[in-house]
C-alpha cells in the first residue's frame, strides 16, 4: 500500500517566497512549520500499488494542455478539518482549467484507492461534519470536487496568533500568474512527502 499526493508544483521564484515566509515564522516563533515542498493538492489517497495509478494518469492527462494560475495573495483557513489548526496560505483563484482536472483525477484513482486512508480518517480524533464524513466514505478525503478549495499552503499555527502572523508576513505577499506544464506525484515516506513521478502536458497551442 502506498499514500500518493497527485498536486501542482508552483514555479521556483513561487516556492522560494513561501520557504522565506516559513523561515521567518521558525525563527521569530519557533514553530516547527510545514516543511513539505510547496504544492498544490489536486488529491491524496492510498493505493495499492503505483502502476495501475500511472496507467490512469498517463491516458487521463493526455488530452488536457497547459493552462495558466493566479494566486490572489495571501489568506488563511480558520478551522482545519485535517490540522486542527489555522492555515496561512497563498489563495488560488478557481479557472474552469484548474477544476476540471481536478475533477477528472479524483472521480478516476476513486476507483482504485484502497480503504486504508478512509479507515485512519474515521479513527481520527476530529469532530467531522456530517458532510465531511460522507465524503471521506466516497473518496477517501474530507471534500469532494465540488467544495475543493484551491490553495499552496505555507504554515500551519495555533488559532490565536494566525492573524498576527498573516500581518507581518504582508511584506512578502505577492499576486502572480504562472502556467502549469505538468501534474506531479509525491509518496509520502515517514511522514514527509517526496516526489516521485510528474506527467507533462500538452503544449498549448
Amino acid at each position: 500500500m502506498v499514500l500518493l499526493l497527485i498536486g501542482i508544483n508552483p514555479k521556483k521564484e513561487i516556492s522560494n517566497n513561501i520557504k522565506k515566509i516559513r523561515k521567518y515564522v521558525f525563527k521569530k516563533y519557533n514553530l516547527n512549520v510545514y516543511n513539505n515542498n510547496p504544492h498544490i493538492t489536486l488529491f491524496v489517497n492510498s493505493f495499492k500499488n503505483i502502476s495501475n495509478l500511472n496507467e490512469i494518469l498517463l491516458k487521463l492527462l493526455k488530452k488536457y494542455n497547459e493552462f495558466n494560475i493566479k494566486i490572489d495573495g495571501l489568506g488563511k483557513f480558520d478551522f482545519g478539518a485535517l490540522t486542527k489548526s489555522s492555515t496561512i496560505l497563498y489563495k488560488i483563484k478557481n479557472n474552469n482549467s484548474l477544476k476540471k482536472i481536478q475533477k477528472d483525477i479524483m472521480i478516476n484513482l476513486n476507483k482504485i484507492r484502497t480503504k486504508k486512508q478512509e479507515n485512519i480518517m474515521l479513527k481520527q480524533n476530529i469532530k467531522y461534519s456530517n458532510k465531511h464524513i460522507k465524503n471521506i466514505k466516497k473518496y477517501g478525503y474530507p471534500f469532494d470536487y465540488n467544495d475543493w478549495i484551491f490553495h499552496l499552503s505555507i504554515v500551519h499555527v495555533k488559532k490565536n496568533l494566525s492573524k498576527k502572523i498573516l500581518d507581518e508576513i504582508k511584506i512578502y505577499n505577492i499576486k502572480k500568474t504562472f502556467k502549469v506544464n505538468y501534474i506531479s506525484i509525491y509518496k509520502y515516506e515517514r511522514k514527509k512527502l517526496r516526489f516521485y513521478k510528474k506527467y507533462k502536458l500538452a503544449k498549448d497551442l
